[in-house]
């Protein structure tokens, strides 16, 4: 296999809409923090809600950014890496442990900033510390996603203990 194929189904027909070949890829990431992806954004073209659902595949001067639901980026990303490191390929791609971990990543971001919504529920007594990471949390989009795992999962703790909200990532 040297290349990727997308396909499009009309009427029992199906067509192929693009083609990437594989000795151009670079690198395969998810989260949707692409160039490309953050322009649709802006425009309105996308929305970012579950970011952790997108895949995204850069080749030498564009990428190519698909939203899938959670089953089909397992599917296709464990596939990918698979291949991948079977074939030998230069092309960069997170271990199959980091991948789960930056999903879960993600998704702890999202409760963080949905529980920041009730801001007014946290005690003011707080430390410094705490209430500037808040903050951080709050307005530094781009920065929470580059934090490490256990300051995500640490501050993530902190705030469903103090707003008394469960896990849950439905």
């Amino acid at each position: 296999m040297e290349t990727l194929n997308g396909t499009k189904t009309k009427d029992n027909a199906i067509k192929t809409i693009k083609t990437i070949k594989l000795f151009d890829v670079t690198e395969i990431s998810i989260g949707g923090f692409t160039h490309n992806l953050k322009a649709k954004v802006k425009t309105g073209y996308y929305t970012m809600n579950d970011n952790w659902n997108y895949l995204s595949i850069h080749y030498k001067k564009k990428t190519a950014d698909f939203y899938l639901s959670e089953e089909n980026l397992n599917i296709w990303f464990l596939g990918l890496s698979r291949f991948i490191k079977r074939e030998k390929l230069e092309i960069k791609i997170l271990s199959t442990f980091g991948f789960f971990i930056f999903k879960l990543k993600l998704k702890l971001i999202k409760k963080i900033k949905l529980m920041l919504e009730h801001k007014e529920k946290l005690d003011k007594s707080k430390t410094k510390l705490f209430i500037d990471i808040v903050k951080f949390a709050k307005y530094n989009h781009i920065g929470m996603e580059n934090l490490p795992f256990v300051k995500v999962l640490l501050l993530f703790e902190k705030l469903s203990y103090t707003l008394n909200v469960s896990l849950n990532f439905k």
